[in-house]
């Protein structure tokens, strides 16, 4: 005899996939939280022990963000840029300089993003570093 699939039976599957793999999430409020937005690393990612430096933490953890993507521009030539705190900084080599243990966040605007935010020579996009000592960015 063929297996009925009732709706009761159905629902039972569901909530049995589900109910395990919820206990699995994690939200940005809690403590040692991952993000899952790969445009942002949190204290927590930053600040592990493997890391000296936001380079390093970027470096294996966002790999990406430190390399230029699309075609430069003849007549304005841009960088991945660094912000620490709402200050502008320079390249990305900028986060050999800013220790691990002082990072709040890291959030990586793309070109199009950044250029909108701050301007045409940032078409490469920024990478801004939040210090525990300083503000939030401006999202």
């Amino acid at each position: 005899e063929p297996l009925v699939l009732t709706p009761r039976i159905l629902i039972s599957i569901a909530l049995g996939l589900i109910l395990p793999l919820s206990a699995c999430y994690r939200t940005s409020s809690d403590p040692g939280a991952v993000s899952t937005d790969r445009s942002f690393l949190t204290r927590e990612e930053v600040q592990d022990p493997r890391f000296n430096s936001a380079w390093d933490a970027v470096e294996v953890l966002r790999g990406n963000w430190l390399h230029d993507r699309g075609t430069a521009s003849f007549r304005l030539q841009t960088e991945i840029l660094v912000y620490l705190d709402g200050v502008r900084q320079g390249g990305v080599s900028f986060l050999r300089n800013i220790a691990s243990t002082n990072v709040e966040s890291i959030k990586f605007y793309s070109g199009m993003d950044a250029t909108t935010k701050w301007g045409l020579d940032h078409g490469k996009g920024v990478i801004y570093v939040t210090t525990t000592a300083g503000r939030p960015p401006h999202q």
